[in-house]
């Protein structure tokens, strides 16, 4: 048997980790399925199933299962390649640990070609006998997988995307690298995520729907270019990335995106054909018998594949023991679905009749009220809620204020900018018109103006995640939530006001912890926010007669350069012997002389001591110099304590089990889970570089991961940038000397 692409109905195995038990008939029959052969299992009226959640090996299935032969594989959350005998009751044939023993895997589907089953473990990819477990090749990549693997070359080659964004076609045989994208004669392919792929056998052609909309057919072959296409804007929708992978049926192409545009483009010159808006998040089109759609209401559509008219359509909102549906596949002239609450449909696909109907014990996907529940609607919390509802599963998302967007949006990086905008187009027009002959006669500037545009900006952009959230179907709840307990397959979190009685409680499969940061401050020095601030009181504070920054990093350099082009004294404090640590020294120091000709005054290789208050309100802050140990007295309106931030955790989660690092950070693998099995963690909460674009790409993979999909973030592209004037910018490693 030879397995190119599998969609299973037996996708309870990724709620319950039940395995079959009991009398398992299986039918593998191949049909024509987005333009591959797809053998999938029916089962009998007779057959029965149950839980078996003890079944010793399997832990957290979270991918379809390959059927080959009389075995049933699945690759488990642990990475171990597990065979179940469909002969046997479901005993365990073979197994083989793929990942060595290591807990928290980056892992792809498992597909089948030629005698090989193929997976990829983080950045392995394997080949394993299917009759015995044997691992017949091992091929490390540059990176872990961050697409799926797809079957081309009638069953003699796979597609693999890597983190890195390449293209790469290995020999199923040995695992021998035949082309990749870097070999293909100037034709470039480097996306901004993973890409969805089709294969077609009839033309031998790969089709990519890459994330910014441009869709690329390359020769499965040699990986020369055949055609490009680029969709329209209105095409991409708010987000614009694509949903569905491309599907080939026939000499078409069935492309989906997030706007639930329905467009078909020729296959060999890439010429749009039709389109109909349908509101769709699933395809499945088969030559000469119809496509079926399965829309984002609940609704299973069929079209006919010539003349493009609607023949039918089945309301699957209705229906009994449903709730949301999985992918629909053809068998015998049938669509099957399976419903996330375990119900199992055969519907007539001429007809969109319901002719069968079963209902699966044990495969109860529906026990929570939701399949994800994201704590924080920061970049990274409203980001991988809005990717997960796109993936079709039922997300909340929880924030402690009304208004989503989390720090980035509300004390951090928006008004930040917006004053650093405000404050340059002032020293423009007040210190640089001149340079150019224009003469700008008594210059002022109204702060609290200033403050009003920059808070209407931000309710603005609020409102627009907001909105994305009612248009994608995420529930957004208001109120400080804890994980209480442990519940059922999932937790049960709590959300309240201010420590008040909880106003929400819920349950959910999956829980993300994206609560961001808070600042930091340094022994002995308690921020007040009056006269001693936080970043956060930085942003609405009066213009201070003399300012005091301890940091002379990103925050302390912006925050000190938006007071001084308003009129403050200010005097950066900085505990390294450069501004900027973390970027090229040459930058640093050319940075450096720059801001010092804007009148900022610097204390490098210094700390603070102390800072108290006098008579009359001043502060007198003590530095002490390094080297030497001189120290000075500083006498300020105001200290601005710039040092970094800390993790937001504390209260979240009240169960124990939860592992931090020495620094406070959430611990997690390499799939962002942490040591709480179902509990992720993403963004400022886990370390790294505190940015929200960092942020946003781990709650997309997180989103992806969940969903079953292969997914992660390459960190050596995440770029960086210091909004001073000039501003410093980041990509890649740095030179250290």
């Amino acid at each position: 048997m030879r397995l190119l692409a599998v969609v299973s109905v037996f996708f309870c195995l990724s709620y319950s980790g039940a395995a079959f038990a009991g009398s398992v008939k299986q039918l593998a029959v191949s049909e024509r399925v987005w333009g591959l052969s797809a053998p999938f299992i029916v089962p009998e009226v007779d057959q029965t199933f149950s839980q078996v959640r003890n079944l010793v090996g399997i832990h957290d299935v979270t991918l379809p299962p390959v059927v080959v032969d009389d075995h049933i594989v699945v690759l488990d959350g642990r990475g171990r390649l597990i065979a179940l005998s469909g002969e046997d009751a479901g005993g365990i044939a073979w197994h083989v640990d793929l990942a060595e023993g290591t807990d928290g895997v980056y892992s792809s589907s498992v597909v089948y070609s030629d005698g090989t089953l193929l997976c990829a473990i983080d950045n392995l990819l394997y080949g394993v006998d299917p009759k015995d477990g044997r691992i017949k090749w091992k091929r490390v990549l540059r990176n872990p997988l961050s697409g799926d693997l797809v079957i081309l070359n009638d069953g003699k080659a796979v597609a693999a995307l890597v983190i890195d964004n390449c293209l790469y076609v290995f020999n199923v045989a040995d695992g021998g690298l035949l082309w990749h994208h870097e070999e293909v004669g100037g034709s470039d392919i480097r996306v901004k995520g993973p890409l969805s792929v089709a294969y077609s056998h009839r033309k031998h052609v790969i089709v990519m729907l890459l994330p910014d909309g441009k869709v690329l057919c390359l020769d499965a072959y040699s990986g020369d270019k055949v055609w490009e296409i680029g969709l329209s804007k209105k095409d991409l929708g708010v987000v614009g990335r694509s949903v569905v992978s491309p599907v080939i049926v026939a000499r078409e192409v069935l492309l989906v995106d997030e706007s639930g545009v329905l467009k078909s483009v020729e296959l060999s010159s890439g010429k749009e054909l039709w389109s109909a808006d349908v509101e769709s998040y699933d395809v499945l089109g088969v030559e000469k018998m119809g496509i079926f759609v399965l829309t984002k209401a609940g609704k299973l559509m069929a079209f006919d594949p010539e003349s493009k008219t609607q023949l039918w359509v089945l309301d699957l909102a209705g229906i009994r023991g449903g709730g949301r549906w999985n992918s629909p596949v053809l068998v015998g002239g049938k669509l099957w679905l399976l419903g996330r609450n375990g119900r199992l449909l055969g519907v007539n696909a001429l007809s969109g009749s319901v002719e069968e109907s079963y209902k699966i014990p044990g495969c109860r996907m529906g026990a929570c009220d939701y399949d994800v529940a994201v704590i924080g609607a920061g970049p990274g919390g409203y980001k991988c809620a809005l990717k997960a509802a796109k993936l079709g599963l039922k997300v909340a998302c929880i924030d402690n204020n009304s208004l989503p967007g989390g720090t980035c949006l509300r004390v951090g990086c928006i008004p930040s900018k917006a004053l650093l905008d405000y404050s340059y187009k002032y020293h423009a027009a007040k210190d640089l018109f001149k340079d150019f002959g224009i003469t700008a006669r008594d210059v002022k500037f109204d702060l609290r103006k200033m403050f009003e545009v920059r808070d209407k900006e931000i309710s603005a952009l609020g409102s627009g995640i907001s909105s994305l959230f009612s248009s994608a179907g995420v529930d957004k709840l208001c109120g400080t939530a804890t994980i209480t307990r442990a519940v059922g397959d999932g937790f049960e979190i709590a959300a309240g006001r201010d420590g008040a009685s909880p106003d929400n409680t819920l349950s959910a499969k999956n829980v993300v912890l994206a609560t961001g940061s808070l600042p930091a401050s340094l022994p002995g020095i308690d921020i007040d926010e009056v006269k001693i601030l936080s970043s956060d009181g930085a942003l609405s504070m009066d213009v201070p007669g003399k300012l005091l920054v301890i940091g002379g990093g990103a925050i302390g350099l912006e925050m000190s350069s938006v007071w001084s082009r308003l009129g403050a004294e200010v005097t950066v404090v900085e505990y390294a012997d450069c501004i900027a640590p973390g970027f090229d020294s040459e930058v640093s120091k050319a940075l450096l002389n720059h801001l010092k000709k804007q009148g900022i005054n610097f204390m490098l290789s210094s700390k603070v001591v102390s800072v108290s208050e006098k008579k009359g309100g001043k502060l007198v802050v003590s530095c002490e110099a390094l080297s030497g140990g001189a120290v000075s007295a500083v006498e300020v309106d105001k200290v601005l304590v710039a040092v970094g931030r800390r993790p937001n955790i504390d209260k979240t989660v009240a169960i124990d089990g939860l592992l931090l690092d020495d620094r406070g950070f959430v611990s997690v693998d390499g799939r962002y889970e942490t040591s709480i099995k179902g509990i992720f963690a993403i963004g400022d909460v886990i370390g790294g570089a505190m940015l929200a674009h960092k942020a946003e790409m781990e709650g997309h993979a997180v989103a992806e991961l969940i969903a079953g999909h292969a997914s992660g973030v390459d960190y050596g592209v995440i770029p960086a940038v210091v909004y001073t004037h000039p501003q410093l910018r980041l990509l890649g490693e740095v030179r250290t000397t």
